[in-house]
């Protein structure tokens, strides 16, 4: 048996009735899995979306784990798995393979080896945030040497990751939008605008960026976004306007389709999850070009901790990623 932690009904996720720490069997394995003895965890955004119901989910009350980014030790491998032995050290963006539990079985696909300068709660904070940010800005920004760049949101668990991949890979000035002027410096930042003191569009008015990549989402930062680009330039986002899902995309597919005829380029994507960008994010890791920026002490597997962790990402005033310790002997 393992511990899991699952959500039984949808609603507040800080409500004890909505998620709580079961005893349930250990997953099977199929010719192409791993199973992992989990290390550390690390949540997102759209986990305590999907607790709050914000995404519709078929699985049965019994079989509703959740959660997304985990790092831990591979315990068994499939039949048909080569690229992975046990022992290995992983980590992974397990979204969808209810991660938030002692072990889980994952694709070995969606699993990459851990960079072996982090420890594993390091590790746990990169999956999701570092492939998301690497996706907006090589994929989807089209990121060259020389290139400027604004990253909306410097200071969040996206953003800490943008700022240093705008930085590897070439970015010739980079600003961003935050309070904590003085983290953001340290991650590659030459200019760091207060969003609360000014208005962002207008100190960056005329600044040419190639590259504007929106991590918090809202029409404001599009309307900014259009002030501070240059023609020809890129607005990559991976929240939209906000609200419901229907007048994001409906807005999101107009801004696209208009591009198609000059102006400014308009993207909202989802990220895709693979062992190739989680060992480009190893490789820069290991090279000294990015690194986590965690968010205070390592939360507790257990009810309690679980709760005061999503109570802390739900205040939108994350520095970096939360990370919580999953004991070796669990």
């Amino acid at each position: 048996m393992m511990q899991q932690s699952v959500f039984l009904s949808t609603g507040d996720p800080l409500v004890d009735t909505t998620i709580k720490i079961q005893a349930v069997p250990v997953p099977e394995l199929r010719g192409k899995e791993v199973l992992v003895t989990t290390r550390a965890l690390s949540i997102n955004p759209v986990d305590y979306k999907v607790l709050k119901g914000s995404f519709p989910n078929k699985a049965k009350p019994e079989e509703k784990g959740w959660g997304s980014d985990m790092a831990g030790v591979i315990a068994a491998v499939g039949e048909d798995v080569k690229s992975f032995k046990v022992g290995d050290e992983v980590y992974s963006d397990a979204i969808l393979h209810s991660p938030f539990a002692t072990s889980v079985r994952i694709p070995s696909h969606k699993v990459g080896i851990k960079p072996s300068n982090m420890t594993f709660q390091e590790a746990a904070t990169v999956p999701l945030a570092g492939q998301t940010a690497l996706q907006a800005l090589r994929d989807h920004g089209k990121m060259k040497t020389g290139m400027k760049v604004c990253v909306f949101g410097g200071s969040g668990g996206v953003g800490t990751f943008a700022l240093q991949i705008a930085k590897a890979l070439g970015a010739s000035y980079i600003a961003t939008t935050s309070t904590n002027k003085e983290l953001c410096e340290s991650l590659g930042a030459d200019e760091v605008v207060n969003y609360r003191e000014a208005n962002v569009g207008e100190v960056l008015k005329g600044g040419d960026f190639d590259i504007v990549f929106d991590t918090v989402g809202g029409k404001a930062h599009w309307d900014a976004g259009r002030k501070i680009i240059k023609k020809g330039g890129r607005f990559v986002t991976i929240i939209g306007d906000g609200g419901s899902m229907a007048k994001t995309m409906t807005r999101a597919v107009w801004r696209m389709f208009k591009s198609n005829f000059g102006g400014t380029s308009y993207s909202i994507f989802l990220t895709k999850n693979g062992s190739g960008d989680l060992e480009v994010l190893r490789e820069m890791v290991e090279g000294g070009k990015i690194k986590a920026v965690v968010d205070g002490e390592a939360y507790k597997f257990e009810d309690d901790g679980i709760r005061s962790m999503l109570e802390k990402l739900m205040t939108g005033r994350t520095k970096g990623k939360l990370v919580m310790e999953v004991a070796a002997n669990n």
